[in-house]
């Protein structure tokens, strides 16, 4: 503490002050007219990572990050010249810095006392890490529940038009099969051919629109979701051709989880030929699983065990913009033609028809994680039964 700040706290009022200053739950520090640090609280040596005698004399603003400093400077200065006693009312939030170069969101409010020359100004620091964690928290699930009601609704409409569709397509499969067998002439067959083609890669979207609105009809089972991963690597090794490794990354001991089988395995194949086509000059696929225990996963379902299946690529990644849309049906970035758009929407229905949520994040020019969690299966559940 410099002498001037020692003469100003003699006595009884010296150990009135500081004892208010150690009594305090912010980090406290007194600056003199310079702003440079006279006096500091335990909780600042125990929030930033220094000694008093390292910030005795040091420029307050050593507290704060970069990229706040300027902003904490604005609001010393404002308070020094309008010459206020007692506090400024709002924290101003900003960043602070601690000792070994870490960033935390952090909150300042400054305050003053009278002393024989003059006024010295308190800056309060409030680590508010925690707050903000949990409004970030907050956040994520309102988007998932915005999400998912979105997702509901456009199911419901999904659903609707699949059902009169495929009924459609079935008419026209049976007739060209009849068709096709009374011809024999080689162009008229091949043309009957390629509409067949047309009507099953119809049958197919539609098959994947049902899933999305959860109205096809699954058989869940008990499964091990590792002897899955295990048995489509494979497959999967060939559908995304020799230019992609493929790594997985398995948990021992993984509890059992209930879903459709074939489900499964097309949510598999849907995701890697996503990560394929977003990897075109090659890169790494690796599908990891493991177990989590979450607390409180929103509006999609409820807290408990989980099995995690990471499907992670070093792909091109998505911009907030896309990542947004990521799930909505019939959106695509790639050429009219080249996709359905329902690769993701049909995961999504499938891991929510099982009763688990799924997540994705990605970074352009980084790659795209899209993680599905499964709720761990029951005791005594029969591994045979149909759901609509």
């Amino acid at each position: 503490m410099s002498n001037s700040v020692n003469q100003e706290f003699r006595g009884s009022g010296e150990e009135i002050f500081r004892a208010l200053l150690e009594s305090a739950p912010d980090a406290m520090v007194v600056t003199a007219s310079d702003l440079t640090i006279s006096l500091a609280n335990t909780q600042t040596e125990t929030l930033f990572g220094y000694t008093r005698q390292e910030l005795s004399g040091a420029p307050v603003d050593t507290l704060m990050a970069e990229r706040s400093r300027e902003t904490a400077r604005n609001f010393w200065a404002r308070f020094e010249s309008e010459q206020t006693q007692g506090p400024t009312g709002p924290w101003l939030g900003l960043h602070g810095l601690k000792k070994d170069g870490s960033e935390f969101p952090a909150e300042l409010s400054l305050s003053s006392v009278s002393s024989a020359s003059g006024q010295l100004v308190i800056s309060s620091i409030r680590d508010v890490t925690s707050r903000v964690s949990g409004q970030k928290d907050k956040e994520r699930l309102q988007a998932r529940l915005r999400q998912a009601q979105r997702l509901e609704s456009l199911g419901q409409l999904a659903g609707g038009v699949a059902h009169d569709f495929n009924n459609l397509l079935a008419v026209i499969l049976h007739y060209t099969e009849l068709v096709g067998k009374s011809v024999d002439e080689e162009t008229l067959a091949a043309n009957i051919a390629k509409i067949k083609r047309a009507a099953e890669k119809g049958a197919a979207l539609t098959r994947q629109l049902l899933i999305f609105s959860r109205r096809e009809t699954v058989r869940p089972t008990v499964l091990d979701v590792n002897e899955v991963v295990e048995n489509m690597a494979e497959l999967l090794r060939r559908t995304l051709g020799e230019h992609v490794d493929l790594v997985t990354n398995i948990s021992e001991d993984l509890p059992a989880i209930r879903a459709d089988l074939n489900q499964l395995e097309q949510l598999l194949i849907n995701l890697a030929v996503n990560a394929r086509d977003a990897m075109a000059d090659g890169g790494k696929l690796t599908i990891a699983t493991s177990e989590t225990a979450v607390e409180s996963s929103g509006a999609e379902a409820d807290a408990g065990r989980f099995v995690t299946v990471e499907v992670q690529d070093t792909g091109v990644g998505m911009d907030e913009e896309v990542l947004a849309r990521a799930v909505d049906p019939f959106f695509t970035t790639k050429p009219s033609g080249t996709a359905s758009g329902m690769g993701l929407p049909t995961a999504y229905g499938i891991v929510t028809r099982a009763g688990g949520f799924m997540e994705i994040e990605s970074q352009e020019g980084v790659g795209t994680t899209v993680r599905l969690l499964f709720p761990v299966a029951q005791p005594g559940l029969e591994n045979t039964g149909s759901t609509p």
